[in-house]
C-alpha cells in the first residue's frame, strides 16, 4: 500500500514532461485501429437496426402519405358536380 501511495504522487511529476511527438502519434493510431475493429465488429448488429427502423420508418410515411391522397381524391371527387360520391 505504501508503494502505491509513492507512486501515486510520483506520477504526476513524470507525466508533466513534454510529451514525445512519435508516441502519440502511434497510440493515436493504435486507438483508430482498436475503434476500427470495434466498429467492424458490431456492423451487422447496427446494419440489421437500421434496416428494421427504415422499413417501419417507411412503412410509417407510406401509411401517411396514403391518407393524405385519399383525402385529396374525396375532396376533388365530392367537388364534381353530379358526383354524389359515398354519402
Amino acid at each position: 500500500m505504501k508503494w502505491l501511495i509513492i507512486f501515486l504522487l510520483t506520477l504526476p511529476f513524470f507525466a508533466c514532461n513534454e510529451a514525445n511527438p512519435r508516441a502519440i502519434k502511434t497510440w493515436l493510431n493504435s486507438s483508430d485501429t482498436l475503434v476500427q475493429q470495434m466498429m467492424l465488429k458490431e456492423q451487422p448488429t447496427m446494419d440489421s437496426i437500421c434496416k428494421a427502423n427504415t422499413e417501419s420508418y417507411y412503412r410509417i410515411a407510406y401509411d401517411s402519405i396514403y391518407q393524405r391522397r385519399s383525402e385529396e381524391i374525396k375532396l376533388l371527387l365530392d367537388s364534381i358536380p353530379g358526383h354524389e360520391g359515398n354519402r
